[in-house]
């Protein structure tokens, strides 16, 4: 949506489900992260407890980062249930530089995701991958 020739990036942040950690295809994001040395930020949004679930959720953040090769990161726990405002709101608290988000390519005309609110409303270079089905 604008001239971005002057971006550095040095935090992304991936928006995902950790719940069920398993290999996804994140090839851009390690290219980003090589070329750049940049700290990736884990975000998972609950509708549950926050305090109960933080120990899980770090701990299953911990297996993702390990299966699929992440290093350099930070693990984010909020609860809310509106994800595409919080998304917003997690970045203007924290000045992320690109958004990463899974989508399940389920949108249609009647129906959109939280990714495409995402891509239509955020002012941040946003990189969507296919969530792999479980």
């Amino acid at each position: 949506m604008c001239d971005r020739s002057d971006l550095v990036i040095q935090n992304i942040l991936l928006v995902h489900d950790f719940s069920k950690p398993k290999n996804e295809n994140l090839s851009l994001m390690h290219k980003l992260i090589v070329a750049f040395n940049t700290k990736l930020h884990f975000l998972q949004i609950t509708s549950g407890d926050v305090v109960k679930e933080k120990h899980e959720a770090e701990a299953q953040m911990n297996i993702f980062a390990n299966i699929n090769g992440i290093t350099n990161f930070e693990c984010h726990l909020i609860h809310d249930k509106d994800v595409e405002n919080r998304v917003v709101h997690f970045n203007q608290q924290n000045n992320m530089d690109i958004i990463c988000i899974g989508t399940h390519g389920r949108g249609s005309f009647f129906h959109h995701s939280a990714t495409e609110k995402l891509i239509n409303h955020m002012f941040k270079p946003i990189i969507s991958f296919h969530l792999k089905n479980a």
